[in-house]
């Protein structure tokens, strides 16, 4: 299986916007790492109905997240939005 760069943009093909919420912040005027991780299953979410649509099944089917890995690169702070990307790797 080819290794899928996941810091380039274009490697991410559905996109979900999320709005940054004051209730985000910690003491330090900084987005929390757990609103962050609520921004991922924001799109996650959104992903995997795309994806069940698509294949034409009704959002009754069910499936589980094994697994969640973030990286925190950069400070997030409010007020703003930020993009959330998803992508398939593997099944």
């Amino acid at each position: 299986m080819t290794e899928v760069d996941l810091s380039r943009r274009d490697s991410y093909t559905h996109w979900t916007p999320v709005h940054i919420r004051f209730a985000d912040m910690d003491i330090l005027r900084h987005v929390n790492n757990v609103a962050q991780a609520e921004y991922f299953e924001a799109s996650r979410t959104a992903f995997v109905y795309d994806v069940i649509k698509l294949a034409g099944m009704d959002k009754t089917n069910e499936f589980v997240l094994a697994r969640v890995v973030i990286d925190f690169l950069k400070e997030l702070h409010y007020p703003g939005s930020v993009e959330v990307g998803a992508r398939l790797t593997r099944l």
